[in-house]
């Protein structure tokens, strides 16, 4: 029996190591930086990464889910 999973976490020590992982930052970064008006990006990301770090002091770190989908696909073998 084959079970496959919907989601992974990631777990940072703090917003500043989520922002700074490189993953994140190829990954989701770019997306959430579009979200925001350019000429307020810093001062958004900079509330987020001091609300995360506090909550991540409080909670001992951060965990991100992360979903996903896993698709089998097979080659038709011609004749």
């Amino acid at each position: 029996r084959q079970v496959i999973h919907d989601q992974f976490n990631y777990r940072f020590a703090d917003g500043t190591a989520m922002f700074g992982h490189p993953f994140i930052r190829m990954a989701f970064v770019s997306a959430w930086r579009e979200l925001v008006p350019e000429d307020r990006r810093e001062e958004v990301f900079g509330t987020i990464e001091t609300r995360l770090n506090g909550e991540a002091k409080k909670g001992g770190g951060l965990r991100m889910s992360v979903p996903f989908a896993v698709i089998n696909a097979y080659r038709e073998e011609r004749e």
